[in-house]
């Protein structure tokens, strides 16, 4: 009986051994990271080292009393309130009118995904050009077709409205993609019984397409609601949080006390708070979304 006993710890050994590279780097820059950020928000440091003094709650008291965290905040879920209700429903569009099996589809599911391999800094880049007041390509056709120019970026909700466009332009091929896969899974039987019943093309995306969509949808509804609310390096690069403030997000914030201020503590602090934010966001989509057992 001792030789099972033996074989059934020599594997343990060796799948720890196999695991050991990724436990070794989860340990170094994730696990270690959290620890030392979460001790860091309760203290009053910098960057350098320099400067170590534990302040018990005082950063995260001063959060109550900062304007530009507040405000920072409510740029930050403004910007994603925008975003979803216009990313998802067309990802979801675009992967019915897909799903279809006509010509070309994989040609045009490539098409659709190309802009999310661009890095965000050539995405950026190529709005700033689209958006340019004197000569770029959106005021040339309104140019075109006698209509008032516009300065993009320079005023606060259009500033906004336009980070949003980028990033469904961006992002919009990566969501449709995974809804494609989960359209993919939804067995033909189920239509085939609605079209018994006499049911319509309506009643079919109601009835048998949304409900077993209902894993891939959740999925997609979390990954992009924490990339909006984590959105940093097309703004910063884009609007650097202006004008006036009405494009800052909060890990654009963030960045500033840590980095610019040189806040270290008072930065932890705004990141635990985020990460809170995060989890509530999430919890709430899967408290309304997720699959019935």
């Amino acid at each position: 009986m001792a030789k099972p006993a033996a074989s059934k710890n020599k594997n343990v050994y060796f799948s720890l051994l196999f695991l050991s590279p990724f436990l070794i780097l989860f340990l170094l820059f994730k696990l270690y990271p959290m620890i030392a950020g979460f001790v860091l928000s309760f203290t009053k440091s910098n960057i350098f080292g320099t400067e170590f003094k534990f302040v018990e709650f005082s950063n995260y008291f001063k959060l109550f009393q900062d304007t530009t965290f507040w405000k920072a905040m409510r740029n930050t879920v403004l910007y994603t309130l925008l975003t979803t209700p216009l990313m998802i429903p067309l990802a979801l569009f675009l992967a019915v009118a897909l799903n279809r099996g006509f010509r070309f589809l994989k040609a045009l599911r490539s098409v659709f995904f190309l802009p999310k391999i661009l890095s965000v800094s050539v995405i950026s880049l190529i709005w700033l050009w689209i958006y340019q007041p004197d000569w770029g390509l959106l005021n040339y056709y309104l140019k075109m077709f006698h209509l008032p120019i516009q300065n993009w970026l320079q005023k606060p909700f259009m500033a906004l409205f336009s980070i949003v466009i980028m990033d469904i332009w961006w992002t919009a091929g990566y969501q449709l993609i995974i809804l494609l896969a989960g359209l993919g899974q939804i067995p033909k039987e189920l239509y085939e019984v609605a079209d018994i019943e006499g049911a319509n093309a309506w009643q079919k995306f109601i009835y048998v397409t949304l409900p077993c969509l209902k894993p891939s949808l959740l999925f997609v509804f979390v990954t992009h609601i924490i990339g909006c609310l984590q959105i940093f390096g097309m703004i910063y690069i884009v609007t650097g949080g202006g004008p006036y403030g009405s494009t800052r997000v909060m890990v654009q914030y963030i960045y500033e006390n840590a980095f610019i201020y040189n806040k270290m503590g008072y930065a932890s602090a705004l990141a635990y708070i985020l990460m809170v934010v995060i989890l509530v966001f999430t919890l709430i989509q899967f408290k309304f979304l997720r699959e019935k057992e």
